[in-house]
């Protein structure tokens, strides 16, 4: 071909074959949040960190945010690891940089500068969100697609004047110097592979979470973990303003949050309505009534406190330092944040309860323009409102585990409350046993540990009936139920368990009767069995799991390629899910080594089912 023929070559930056990631370039600070909250936040210049690669990327979500298209292979090549090194690899250029006079390579200066964002937080001695809020993260910016706007921020991008060892520490602190409490800065890879992995597992059981998107690791062992949300709002970023006691700010940026979320979730909220304040407080607390329910039933731990700092404003988990799924009701497991101990697992209701109260006080405030005390809040009608839906929500998810379609779990709720009830006290009754051995240090707090895995029953029980057509004895209704954290004593049968045993099995069956008995209820025992083993997942991780996870895993990866790596991750979260992730082939490549490793991850998995 000549050469008046072949036009002006195109330019193929950042593609591969068909593929262009300039999408993910366009994430580059730039955040609404800017305009709706002046002041409650600290801009920062940023740089390249060089020397990073990626060692985790979220295909799938990814393509839900829009930034890869749909038909993407869940593959990594150098081009893709290259936009997202460029785009996430950075690191803050900060307050020691500045007076220190710090250069750096103009090529490696980003254009924009990236939000710490301000929020209260329990651990700082100033109790109103002023010097407290993104301690070692950044926001890199939002991203809008498909209709919906999400949030992009990175922990480990150096160390912010928000951070508590730089408050402690009354000057500016270096990045990656570590004297002070949090005063480093940096992630590290266990921790990102660590969120990327539990964090997913519960997104498939629809619990509403941040997630992570990448992680990039760096030869010193830390990384940079980019996480993502459609709105990455706390509470605590409202919560400030109402502590302060700026009218102006706190209306702003609950504005701001308002549309948000009717945009992204379609809230319905009537952002011209005289009371829209009055409607996001009635979500809000049917949200957070919900929310909590979820954890006390799938045993997941979550520090929710008077600050709101670890939780999203939309009812959900963030931050997941102090997250854990327990295996059973261990509900007596504090996390130990040095100063304090944390609430349990039965005393977050009443801390989302208090956040409810909070947020009465912060829409009456808005409404009137006149901050009242907490307590005049105490006996709000929200109050009964969020214990009302909180009571349903727990009635709801029992009666899905038990296995029953949504329309014989309605009708149960609508005619039978009672027996609903009935069967959740002594549900309860056996998830509250403990061993005879009191608290005990565990690896980030203490535990006094629980001794009965009853989730088992509602697996189990169902086909023994089903092919008995009788209950089962108690002595094999106590060895099914027993977990390895069981004495032998407390598995062995007396009076009194005996006695509960034949509650809980004369309780369950007359919530089966009702949906049995009735013909327009379409009741098959098979359909019951199959949903109620979907239901109570006997393979679900745990906090202790994920951690023996990470380790193994990161053990191995100087053994596996990048993509291997990343296909062994894909496939753990697919095993433990609820809700599997789309289907790919690379998922289902035969990979000897890769084979053995996920192997020994199950193994992990199983041998850790029952602690915390």
């Amino acid at each position: 071909m000549s050469a008046k023929y072949r036009g002006k070559p195109k330019r193929r930056s950042q593609t591969v074959g068909n593929f262009d990631y300039s999408t993910i370039a366009r994430i580059d600070g730039s955040h609404d949040w800017r305009n709706a909250a002046p002041g409650a936040y600290v801009d920062y210049k940023a740089r390249l960190r060089r020397g990073g690669s990626v060692r985790y990327f979220n295909f799938e979500l990814a393509k839900e945010i829009g930034l890869i298209p749909n038909h993407h292979p869940t593959t990594l090549n150098s081009k893709l690891e290259k936009a997202i090194t460029n785009a996430f690899g950075i690191q803050i250029i900060n307050e020691y940089d500045v007076t220190r006079n710090i250069s750096y390579p103009k090529k490696d200066i980003k254009p924009n500068v990236y939000m710490a964002t301000r929020y209260l937080q329990a651990q700082h001695k100033n109790k109103t969100g002023i010097t407290s809020g993104d301690g070692r993260s950044i926001w890199n910016g939002q991203f809008k697609s498909k209709g919906n706007t999400w949030d992009i921020s990175s922990c480990g991008t150096g160390v912010t004047c928000l951070s508590p060892g730089a408050v402690e520490a009354e000057k500016p602190i270096k990045t990656g110097g570590g004297s002070y409490a949090y005063g480093s800065g940096r992630a590290g890879l266990d921790e990102g592979v660590s969120t990327a992995v539990l964090s997913e597992i519960l997104h498939s059981l629809d619990i509403n979470t941040e997630r992570v998107l990448a992680v990039i690791e760096y030869l010193d062992g830390s990384a940079i973990n980019v996480r993502a949300s459609k709105n990455l709002i706390r509470p605590s970023h409202l919560l400030n303003h109402l502590k302060q006691g700026n009218l102006d700010l706190l209306m702003s940026s609950v504005d701001y949050f308002i549309e948000r979320q009717i945009r992204n979730d379609g809230w319905e909220i009537n952002p011209k309505s005289p009371v829209k304040y009055n409607q996001l407080l009635e979500i809000i607390a049917k949200k957070y009534a919900e929310f909590t329910a979820l954890l006390e039933d799938e045993y997941i731990f979550c520090w929710l406190d008077w600050d709101g700092d670890n939780m999203l404003a939309t009812g959900g988990i963030i931050d997941y330092g102090s997250i854990r799924k327990l295996g059973i009701c261990h509900h007596k497991y504090r996390y130990d944040d040095v100063e304090r101990m944390s609430t349990n697992l039965f005393e977050q209701k009443q801390t989302a309860r208090y956040l409810v109260q909070t947020f009465a006080q912060l829409v009456d405030y808005l409404n009137t323009g006149e901050k009242k005390p907490i307590s005049t809040y105490a006996q709000a009608p929200i109050i009964q409102y969020f214990e009302n839906v909180f009571k349903r929500a727990k009635r709801d998810s029992m009666l899905r585990m038990l296995g029953l379609s949504l329309a014989q779990a309605t009708y149960v709720t609508d005619n039978h409350t009672d027996k609903i009830d009935r069967f959740l006290k002594i549900y309860r009754w056996f998830e509250k046993q403990k061993n005879h051995k009191g608290y005990r240090q565990v690896g980030d707090g203490i535990n006094w540990a629980a001794i009965y895995s009853i989730r088992n029953a509602l697996t189990y029980l169902p086909k023994h009936i089903h092919q008995q057509e009788n209950e089962m004895d108690p002595q094999s209704f106590l060895k099914l139920i027993s977990a390895d954290t069981c004495p032998k004593s407390l598995s062995e049968l007396n009076k009194h368990r005996r006695s509960k045993i034949r509650e809980f099995q004369s309780a369950y069956q007359d919530i089966i009767n009702v949906v049995q008995n009735k013909k327009q209820m379409n009741f098959r025992f098979s359909e019951l069995i199959m949903r109620a083993n979907n239901e109570n997942n006997h393979n679900i991780v745990t906090g202790d799991g994920v951690i023996f996870v990470t380790e193994r895993l990161l053990r191995s990866r100087k053994k596996l390629s990048r993509n291997q790596f990343l296909n062994i991750v894909r496939k753990f979260i697919a095993h433990q899910a609820k809700r599997k992730p789309a289907s790919s082939n690379d998922l289902h490549k035969p990979d000897p080594y890769a084979d053995q490793v996920l192997e020994a991850l199950f193994d992990l998995v199983y041998t850790s089912r029952h602690s915390i």
